[in-house]
């Protein structure tokens, strides 16, 4: 199954890392979709195998809903990208969203679930009540 990007191109070439070995692998599929949590319920029902972001389907893969393959292999995510209004780039509120979202990639990248290690306070002092 393959996932189609915002501008209408398919994400259709998936790349694993095991190490020093990495490898490209041009996938194809019957079953398209723009919509990640689609794509998700289709590989439950059967359709085929998907690729899914750890942290968003924990849940599903812990019950044995889904099973992991290649798990010996990691996947980098497509990059994520803070977009906003050219004038509000020194907004502290557009900031501190900003600074926000790149812990919390930062955190993921480096396997670790923000949730689980630290507080929010603790994490991102800049939240307290």
């Amino acid at each position: 199954m393959v996932y189609f990007r915002p501008n209408g191109r398919l994400y259709d070439e998936w790349t694993f890392r095991r190490g020093a070995d990495l490898r490209v692998v041009r996938v194809r599929g019957s079953y398209c979709a723009n919509e990640a949590h689609v794509l998700t319920e289709a590989a439950i029902a059967g359709t085929g195998i998907v690729r899914i972001f750890d942290l968003m389907h924990a849940t599903t893969v812990a019950s044995g809903v889904l099973v992991p393959v290649l798990s010996d292999w990691s996947q980098p995510g497509p990059p994520v990208h803070v977009m906003y209004p050219r004038n509000t780039r020194n907004s502290p509120k557009v900031r501190l969203f900003a600074d926000f979202v790149t812990a919390l990639f930062e955190d993921v990248g480096q396997g670790r679930s923000p949730t689980k290690q630290l507080t929010a306070p603790e994490r991102w002092p800049m939240y307290r009540a």
